[in-house]
């Protein structure tokens, strides 16, 4: 009789690493983001939003949040090295921005299409003297224990697979996070991939170094 087949992620009670790579729709849903102010802002055609932060601190997750609120916007990241411009007509965001040189950002900067930026500079000046309404959003966001937490419970909720128990975060492992890793976000989701990567049951997500009890010097 073949042995029962083994679902990955089963014995947590969850369909996937829920922090490994998401689709866009899939990070939309966990992002634990409010893009209402954002829209509202960009109901003026000459309106932009920037978001601006050093890498990995939530500028993509942002731009990719507008965008799954507007099906006829697409996203674009300028890779290093590579110039591919999105077509003149289609609404788009552009991510890594500052990648361009001065005058082809001024271009853009001026094509009304272009709804949002991520970059790394800021680029309000440069923006208004063309004309556009600028909107600076500094990511990442305030972060703190407790909003780790809940985008932590949004995440193992999305790839639960039955009622019953679950992976958790503990409040003061979500504190050890944040203290450790700042506002890198991508770096904390890294860690909690590696985490949960490991565990053989149901339980608080481990975190080793954390967790390690103190020694007490003999007395």
């Amino acid at each position: 009789m073949p042995a029962p087949i083994q679902l990955p992620f089963a014995h947590l009670n969850l369909t996937r690493n829920p922090f490994g790579e998401l689709t866009v729709d899939e990070l939309v849903q966990v992002a634990h983001l409010d893009v209402e102010p954002w829209l509202e802002w960009l109901e003026s055609p000459e309106a932009i939003v920037q978001f601006v932060g050093e890498q990995g601190r939530g500028k993509t997750t942002s731009l990719r949040g507008l965008v799954g609120r507007r099906s006829n916007w697409r996203y674009h990241y300028l890779a290093e090295g590579v110039v591919a411009f999105p077509p003149r007509d289609e609404a788009c965001v552009i991510d890594e921005i500052q990648r361009l040189p001065r005058r082809r950002r001024r271009v853009w900067f001026e094509r009304l299409n272009l709804r949002a930026i991520g970059t790394h500079v800021d680029y309000t000046a440069e923006l208004r003297a063309v004309g556009r309404h600028v909107l600076t959003v500094g990511v990442p966001v305030v972060w703190n224990a407790a909003r780790l937490n809940r985008i932590v419970e949004q995440r193992i909720e999305r790839f639960r697979r039955l009622p019953g128990e679950v992976p958790f975060l503990r409040p003061e492992s979500a504190a050890f996070l944040v203290d450790r890793y700042g506002s890198c976000v991508r770096a904390m989701i890294g860690r909690l991939y590696d985490s949960l990567q490991g565990m053989r049951e149901i339980g608080p997500l481990p975190f080793p170094e954390h967790d390690r009890p103190e020694t007490v010097a003999d007395a």
